[in-house]
């Protein structure tokens, strides 16, 4: 065995633990949002520190080994350790606020979350709340790490390990926005084959409003749309929209915060579109199910977006 123990990372403990739930690599590579053989080369490097083997592959899938159930069971309670150190460390660094950590994707931040924070900072005026915007992959991660308290994610990231608990919240419907000046901006309705001579601002290649934009182009024209910017931020694709004739897709809730301000205009397409749903997810060994709890309470479905 190697003695150095140094290099064992929290991602291979996780990993210990969604193969010994799901006895398959496969499974708990997509639980854990790397590629398969990533998850099989973690494994490999864990097995290799630790000089013992800890899963035998059989017909019924991946059987852990004594050595295996013993790693899986000391891989729960350091993971739970570290969630419990951060939460002592949080009481110590701040006496008299209770700490809330949320993370939420982009579409769900103007309804869900909004008035999620809103009965928080009414019922617990000594509350610190954290929250950031990401994709639902990075979300998830740090939900299972303990880096974070609570997650609105999608539901293609629908996850089966054993402490998340999740609940249904909305479907997000998505719209083709565009700048102000863009010569399609009006009421007409337009069709893929007619948006496809523009280029489009997309969200990271693995995103779903990625995904919706080239499925959309596939069944439509068969063909895939012109890119020419990617970006994470809402902001930026509203410069971008407004300096150019590009297009881009946004959560229909998002367009209602920043068309308000008609920063951008809606082109209504022939055929609607959508992300498909997204939930509330939360670890049931949370050492903040009161303030989870109080937050789930408000994340109630959004009224839905105008046709």
């Amino acid at each position: 065995m190697n003695s150095d123990l140094t290099s064992l990372r929290v991602k291979q403990l996780l990993l210990v633990m969604a193969l010994g739930e799901s006895k398959s690599v496969r499974k708990a590579a997509e639980t854990l949002h790397v590629s398969q053989p990533a998850a099989s080369k973690a494994l490999m490097e864990l097995e290799a520190t630790l000089g013992v083997r800890l899963f035998l592959r059989e017909r019924t899938g991946l059987s852990p080994t004594d050595a295996g159930r013993c790693v899986m069971s000391y891989a729960r309670d350091m993971v739970q350790q570290l969630r419990r150190m951060r939460f002592d460390l949080d009481r110590i660094q701040h006496r008299d606020q209770a700490i809330l950590r949320i993370g939420s994707i982009m579409g769900a931040v103007p309804e869900n979350l909004s008035t999620c924070l809103r009965r928080l900072i009414e019922e617990r005026p000594n509350i610190l709340i954290e929250a950031e915007e990401n994709t639902s992959l990075k979300l998830m991660l740090q939900l299972r790490s303990g880096e974070v308290d609570l997650v609105i994610a999608r539901s293609a990231h629908l996850d089966t390990h054993s402490d998340i608990d999740c609940v249904p919240l909305d479907e997000e419907a998505v719209y083709v926005v565009a700048g102000r000046t863009h010569p399609l901006a009006g009421q007409d309705v337009y069709s893929c084959a007619q948006l496809s001579q523009f280029s489009w601002v997309a969200y990271e290649n693995s995103s779903p409003l990625s995904q919706v934009l080239t499925d959309w182009f596939e069944q439509e024209t068969d063909t895939h749309p012109t890119i020419m910017l990617r970006t994470a931020s809402a902001l930026i694709t509203v410069a971008a929209l407004n300096a150019s004739h590009m297009l881009a897709l946004l959560p229909a809730s998002v367009f209602g915060l920043v068309g308000a301000n008609n920063q951008i205009s809606r082109i209504h397409t022939s055929a609607p579109l959508t992300a498909g749903g997204y939930f509330a997810y939360w670890n049931r060994q949370s050492l903040r199910l009161d303030l989870v709890n109080l937050a789930l309470a408000e994340l109630k479905p959004a009224a839905p977006p105008p046709p």
